[in-house]
């Protein structure tokens, strides 16, 4: 496995995961529920994501891991990672007119903010990670 297939495997596992999360969210938000479905589905995807990186990472060779982990995934990562950040600063001003008038619970804020947060890391890294193959 070369350093482009890492790569390539990694953005779309984090950006399933991140899909996984965002779709969470919403569910949440339009049907008024923390729970719209089983709540430990967004982490799981992350789980199995982040083991199925893992496995493809030690299956490879040195050279290919150190391609697909060099200089510009650190760049990447620290990109995705503003991005995340201001999204979830960004989301607290953002809901708070949802609470302010009763218009949802803050159970149900909680839990679309929560899964936000990972998603808008997740979403943002495979954009930027899978935009120049």
């Amino acid at each position: 496995m070369n350093g482009e297939t890492l790569v390539r495997l990694r953005g779309i596992l984090m950006g399933g995961a991140g899909f996984v999360c965002l779709c969470y969210a919403v569910l949440a938000l339009i049907m008024a529920r923390p729970d719209p479905v089983y709540p430990f589905i967004p982490g799981i995807a992350g789980v199995v994501a982040s083991i199925a990186i893992f496995a493809a990472f030690w299956q490879a060779s040195s050279g290919s891991r150190k391609q697909a982990s060099d200089e510009t995934f650190k760049m990447e990562m620290n990109q995705a990672a503003k991005i995340g950040f201001w999204v979830a600063v960004a989301m607290y001003p953002g809901f708070a007119p949802f609470l302010a008038w009763e218009l949802t619970t803050f159970e149900v804020i909680y839990a679309v903010m929560g899964t936000l947060t990972a998603a808008a890391f997740l979403l943002s890294f495979a954009f930027i990670s899978l935009r120049g193959l």
